[in-house]
């Protein structure tokens, strides 16, 4: 259902912060800590603001395996802003 979610998300020729946001919970909340992070870059890359919100959630819940794999990059985005 994540990859149908993206495939809406990524036809709108709109997206707004709650859109963003929903997307990468959803991301996040699926396990898919690796998009959600990639979403997150571009959702800043296209002027939105990342707020502490969606980070401490993609950290939250990426707190497995899986996060190792991102951690250089969470840490890296955490030093540069």
């Amino acid at each position: 259902f994540v990859s149908e979610a993206f495939r809406v998300f990524d036809s709108m020729p709109e997206k707004n912060l709650v859109s963003w946001k929903a997307m990468i919970m959803g991301y996040a909340r699926n396990g898919f800590c690796r998009e959600a992070l990639k979403l997150m870059y571009r959702m800043e890359a296209e002027g939105f603001e990342v707020d502490d919100y969606i980070f401490a959630t993609i950290l939250s819940t990426c707190g497995d395996i899986q996060l190792n794999e991102a951690d250089s990059s969470a840490t890296c985005y955490l030093e540069t802003s």
